[in-house]
């Protein structure tokens, strides 16, 4: 179960960093692009849980003390806060299946046919990760202690941004030409070492700029979890269900 919960946890960080239903090129747009302020409202017109989407394929790799470990997954997402989340081995079997909101968390674990259900700050308590800071975990810039008419001066082309959210202390490198956070760190109040987040692969669909690939350094004691997505579509309209598996042992998070 705990393993479940690191990658549901980044699972939720990869969605906002991999999505788009326009045919992805790579950026090969060196022009300069003449900007020297940016108010925190034009950086959040780019987050990308304004909108319902479906990563319909995402691979993630984690290294720990020299070994590897590869998943396959996919995430629905409804505006504006429910997750559902499938985890597959690299063979295709699928080990769980999540659905997250707001106020609940519930998950079937395929492998040891038992059905988690709790309450999210249940979850938070137990597995140290809460939906509110999930925005940020989708590539989303969010604050929580900043007016949205702050202005930011942009220094050789970037500038940084800094808050508290959740307990959860969160700093961005922002690029001024892309208009994206290229790098994040995460402190949590009773971490002593920060998780690294950093972006690669800048890429563009349509109107829509984001990054291919994801490196996250010091997360829940590995050395690197590298994500890719493959499959993705935005906006979505689908419908997200979840239904407890059949005669799975019922265990309360709590």
């Amino acid at each position: 179960m705990q393993k479940i919960s690191i990658i549901l946890f980044i699972i939720l960080y990869i969605s906002g960093c991999s999505v788009s239903r326009f045919d992805i090129q790579k950026d090969t747009d060196n022009k300069s692009i003449d900007v020297s302020t940016i108010s925190l409202s034009d950086v959040k017109k780019q987050n990308l849980s304004s909108f319902s989407f479906f990563i319909r394929k995402a691979e993630i790799e984690l290294i720990k003390q020299g070994e590897k470990q590869r998943f396959i997954a996919s995430l629905k997402f409804n505006h504006p806060d429910s997750f559902l989340i499938s985890l597959r081995s690299s063979t295709g079997i699928e080990a769980a299946r999540i659905l997250l909101t707001r106020d609940t968390i519930l998950i079937n674990d395929r492998i040891n046919k038992a059905f988690y259900f709790g309450t999210e700050t249940a979850a938070k308590e137990k597995y140290g990760f809460s939906s509110l800071i999930f925005p940020v975990l989708l590539g989303d810039v969010i604050t929580s202690n900043i007016t949205e008419s702050t202005v930011y001066k942009c220094d050789n082309g970037f500038f940084k941004i800094e808050s508290l959210i959740d307990e959860s202390k969160v700093n961005y490198l922002f690029d001024c030409k892309r208009m994206k956070s290229i790098s994040m760190t995460l402190t949590k109040e009773i971490d002593t070492k920060p998780v690294q987040i950093i972006y690669d692969d800048y890429t563009k669909g349509g109107n829509i700029h984001f990054f291919r690939k994801v490196s996250i350094k010091d997360l829940y004691n590995f050395e690197t979890i590298s994500i890719k997505y493959i499959k993705v579509e935005v906006p979505w309209e689908g419908i997200i269900q979840f239904i407890p598996g059949n005669n799975y042992e019922q265990i309360e998070i709590k």
